[in-house]
């Protein structure tokens, strides 16, 4: 008997899973799993793969050969990118240079926090961060029983939902470019959190995908406006 053949939500609701949201498949047409099959990374842009099943086993094949030693200097920047989106901009790597790649490999880079930190680049690229600050940063942890505001922006042509234990002004440095739409007190920043990622997920479709626009959060900004998406969230909590 022949094997069934995944419908277009089929196929692409595990690789969300197995990604956690990390590719656009907002173009992608799924024709098989033994045939070509496309997709958008937020690093090398589109990238067409031979197998759909290939792709499922081991994601972007440039940001593989990133981690696995095809690599030399002049791939600098395409690391450095990663390590920004990976943790959402939140390290300082001016200066850094990478030789060869393998498990080995050592990196410096700035944290806000505690100055010039040295890691290992496959740990980095992994999640792992500042160790001085047990990787501060945008997790469920950080947040947890600190009251922590929900907030739903309008920033230029984009809208943006995130979380901060500060003031929406300190947050934005008192940017002109920033409309507050709707904003939500937590005494407890974890469910904040929570909720924050539920509405990303649920709006993967209307993500932006582009040059970043604000300091830090680029993951966290829509084309259309997801208050409706937002409210529904909310009030579900």
């Amino acid at each position: 008997m022949p094997a069934k053949k995944f419908t277009q939500e089929e196929a692409i609701t595990p690789l969300n899973n197995i990604f956690n949201y990390y590719y656009n498949y907002t173009q992608s047409i799924y024709n098989g799993a033994n045939k070509p099959f496309e997709y958008i990374c937020p690093i090398h842009g589109l990238i067409t793969t031979q197998l759909y099943r290939k792709h499922k086993t081991n994601g972007c094949p440039k940001c593989g050969n990133a981690r696995s030693g095809s690599h030399d200097k002049h791939d600098d920047k395409s690391i450095i990118k990663a390590a920004t989106l990976k943790h959402n901009n939140y390290y300082d790597y001016t200066g850094m240079e990478v030789y060869q790649v393998n498990k080995k490999t050592m990196i410096t880079y700035k944290c806000v926090y505690h100055g010039i930190q040295e890691q290992r680049l496959d740990a980095h690229l992994n999640g792992h961060g500042c160790r001085s600050c047990n990787c501060v940063g945008h997790t469920k942890e950080y947040y947890r029983n600190k009251q922590t505001l929900l907030y739903y922006v309008k920033i230029n042509n984009l809208y943006k939902i995130g979380v901060t234990i500060h003031d929406i002004h300190i947050r934005f440095n008192n940017s002109d470019n920033v409309i507050l739409i709707e904003s939500w007190i937590f005494e407890d920043g974890a469910e904040a959190f929570i909720i924050e990622q539920n509405i990303i997920k649920n709006n993967v479709k209307n993500k932006y995908f582009g040059e970043n626009v604000i300091k830090s959060g680029n993951t966290e900004l829509f084309i259309t406006d997801i208050k409706q998406s937002v409210l529904e969230e909310v009030n579900l909590s």
